[in-house]
């Protein structure tokens, strides 16, 4: 009666080295004293130009417009400025859909 065994063990002394080679690799890595790179955004010239308009527009719509304002402010004080309460309650119903 024969044994076979050679191949099974040479196949399983490949796989130990493959995994020892593996580890090693694994270890050096593990040590490495590189600082780990850092994710960047670089917008391009045309989103950094779209972001300072959309800055400027939101500054502008902050504003609050003095000439409207006064105006009102002058015709609440005379008594002649009249909102019929249906008027109001279409603007409210209009901003809550």
């Amino acid at each position: 009666m024969s044994i076979q065994v050679q191949g099974r063990v040479q196949t399983l002394y490949g796989v130990y080295a493959a995994n020892e080679a593996l580890s090693a690799v694994q270890t050096q890595d593990r040590y490495r004293t590189e600082a780990p790179r850092k994710d960047a955004v670089v917008l391009s010239e045309e989103g950094r130009t779209f972001g300072e308009i959309l800055n400027r527009l939101k500054a502008d719509n902050d504003k609050v417009r003095e000439d409207r304002v006064g105006f009102y402010e002058e015709r609440i004080a005379a008594g002649d400025y009249y909102v019929a309460g249906r008027d109001i309650a279409a603007k409210m119903l209009d901003q809550r859909i």
